[in-house]
């Protein structure tokens, strides 16, 4: 229940729809998290503030997604919290000395023990005008606030706004990618029954993004500040001022992301980067600087330079228009993530999928033995030989045993069936150690092997390579064709193994077979002391066996010519 201590209303007259869109963003109790903590401690340094709150106004209560210097307060009345009030005005609250305010007279947090003095909060406001919570800044001491401060809080409010949207999206694109797992696995379990050799197809979700770095407290201008926030931040960022859009300010995330050097600072968008000419990517900036309305964009293609080249890639973009006191807007800043790589991911899952379908048809209609991989090794070879090599590395991972361990300690991640097949597990070794879920190569080659590629990120390649295996509770004696390739990340950290493994026991037996059947043939033959030769039909030079030397009369060292063995022929 709330405890209004403000002798006014603090509930707005949309408080229901705004505590829908509060709602939305699936906020409330949530763990911390270091990008609004990163944020929070920021604004302590910034200011020179011993406290900073990343706060959400619910219907009763005040919930405290960041805390820096309050302890370990999570929540507090909504009656009690001036970050109530907060939520009443779009522009920020700020009480320079809280004793002289006649609404804060009667609240505990002014005249109890904890002796506020000083509040500043800037509403945090959704893309659809909603005001649900507040940046703010605490002292128990009375300041003055000026107007190029207060523009500094409103900037980071929107930053924690910002970090709220791409929050948001994280959470629905996890739940997208939910439903396309469940799918694709549902669409394998179809599949498996006709073809067991299809692959779980793992996906990975990149991370989502880097924080702002804590930046100088001890900066003596404002301005010098948010310049220096914008160039240390660990996120691409970019200032466009005036109807040419000048590039006023572009970090070094932005210049790398775009491939570009300095140079292009202070030139209009156009000169610096022509290839934007007629670009939609343009349109937006310009739109956001006539309209005033930020925009944010998820998987914007845009061109860019890589080497020199101009290329097309896709980024998440958060476009927010700079205004002055006046509330003229006097430019853009622009947020950018690369997220190439994401979309590439599902192009090739789509690609990979679409693929695999022809193949299933193939193989179904060609009445082969699905069951022999050997069989299918054949055909999928013959049809990768003539498709690209992205596509025949994902192609092979549906016919050969796949496990990807993660750390030093080579924790298994994920495996697929045709690996438990190889190595005779079940898929409950997931999450176990790969020794452990393993025991049977201890004293074989194989985990210091794993050990080498984790410290070098060689690929280790081994064909045919003897190995002890566990069968039906058995060890017996396989033979394998292996593969150990390092997994890196975007930093080329190498953060795991790829292990891809095929049986080739029944090959290598079958050589064997051959090779001692060759022996058998060649024993045979001596011991039935036959004389044998070969001709080169082309050369007509004649190699003859020591026992024929004899029959003809010729020494074991003496060369026996084609002619003269045609002569001891008779007719």
């Amino acid at each position: 229940m709330i405890e209004n201590t403000f002798g006014m209303n603090i509930i707005p007259d949309n408080d229901s729809e705004r505590l829908l869109a509060l709602k939305r963003y699936r906020i409330m109790d949530s763990p911390s998290e270091a990008s609004f903590d990163n944020i929070a401690r920021l604004c302590t340094q910034i200011f020179n503030v011993p406290i900073s709150l990343i706060s959400l106004v619910d219907a009763e209560r005040v919930f405290f997604k960041a805390n820096a210097g309050m302890g370990k307060a999570k929540e507090a009345n909504r009656g009690k919290s001036l970050c109530a009030l907060a939520v009443l005005n779009p522009e920020p609250t700020i009480f320079e000395d809280a004793l002289k305010e006649p609404c804060l007279i009667a609240n505990p947090n002014v005249a109890g023990d904890f002796g506020l003095r000083f509040y500043a909060g800037a509403p945090l406001i959704t893309h659809d005008g909603f005001l649900i919570g507040t940046l703010c800044i605490i002292d128990q001491q009375p300041r003055t606030f000026s107007k190029q401060e207060e523009i500094i809080l409103k900037g980071l409010a929107s930053a924690v706004m910002d970090q709220l949207e791409l929050r948001l999206s994280a959470l629905e694109e996890i739940g997208k990618q939910q439903v396309i797992n469940d799918e694709l696995m549902q669409h394998r379990e179809e599949m498996q029954s006709i073809n067991e050799e299809l692959t779980v197809i793992n996906e990975e979700l990149n991370e989502s993004r880097e924080h702002l770095q804590l930046l100088n407290g001890n900066l003596k201008k404002s301005e010098h500040r948010f310049r220096e926030l914008i160039e240390q931040a660990p996120v691409a960022i970019s200032i466009y001022s005036g109807p040419e859009l000048i590039i006023e300010q572009a970090n070094a995330f932005m210049l790398n992301m775009l491939g570009r050097t300095a140079e292009i600072i202070g030139k209009p968008i156009l000169t610096a980067r022509p290839e934007l000419i007629a670009h939609p990517y343009l349109k937006v900036i310009r739109n956001v600087l006539e309209s005033g309305k930020d925009h944010i964009g998820l998987g914007v293609e845009a061109p860019v330079l890589d080497q020199g080249i101009v290329k097309e890639k896709y980024f998440d973009v958060t476009y927010k228009a700079l205004k002055d006191e006046l509330g003229n807007v006097t430019g853009v800043i622009v947020v950018g993530t690369d997220v190439s790589e994401k979309i590439a991911s599902r192009l090739r899952e789509t690609e990979m999928n679409e693929e695999l379908a022809v193949i299933n048809e193939e193989l179904t209609a060609s009445n082969e033995d699905l069951i022999s991989s050997q069989d299918y090794l054949i055909e999928v070879n013959g049809h990768l030989n003539r498709s690209e090599s992205r596509f025949r590395g994902i192609l092979q991972q549906a016919t050969a045993g796949i496990m990807v361990c993660n750390g030093r300690e080579m924790i298994i991640e994920s495996v697929n069936d045709t690996m438990l097949g190889i190595i005779s597990k079940p898929a409950d070794i997931v999450q176990k150690r790969f020794a452990d879920a393993i025991p049977e190569l201890e004293g074989q080659p194989f985990l210091k092997l794993l050990d080498d590629v984790y410290t070098t990120g060689i690929t280790h390649v081994f064909n045919e390579t003897k190995a002890i295996v566990n069968r039906n509770g058995q060890l017996v004696e396989g033979y394998f064709n292996i593969t150990y390739q390092a997994i890196k990340d975007d930093k080329e950290v190498i953060t795991g193994i790829l292990i891809v493994a095929t049986d080739v026991t029944r090959q290598v037996d079958s050589k064997k077979e051959v090779q001692k059947a060759e022996d058998m043939l060649r024993f045979s033959v001596e011991a039935a002391k036959i004389g044998t030769f070969v001709i080169n039909q082309t050369t007509r030079v004649m190699v003859a066996s020591p026992r024929l030397k004899e029959i003809f009369g010729y020494y074991p060292e003496e060369e026996m010519p084609y002619d003269a063995a045609v002569v001891q022929i008779s007719e």
